[in-house]
């Protein structure tokens, strides 16, 4: 399930250049919420995506710095 996620998470945001959020790639695997939030974290913490806090709390994760196709 974590291949998914990653999966998800890589082509929303490298491949489309779009934001994505926990809940997205949460409906769209069906992983459990705890997984999806470790799996983005650890991709944010290494440097695969970009965690931004929007003014309202929400967390959405965003491609790096030149990242994209």
């Amino acid at each position: 399930m974590r291949d998914k996620v990653w999966t998800l998470a890589l082509m929303h945001t490298a491949r489309m250049g779009e934001a994505t959020t926990p809940e997205k790639i949460i409906e769209e695997t069906e992983a459990s919420e705890r997984m999806v939030r470790q799996c983005l974290n650890v991709m944010s913490d290494n440097g695969f995506l970009r965690r931004e806090r929007k003014v309202d709390g929400t967390i959405r994760y965003l491609p790096t710095e030149g990242e994209g196709l």
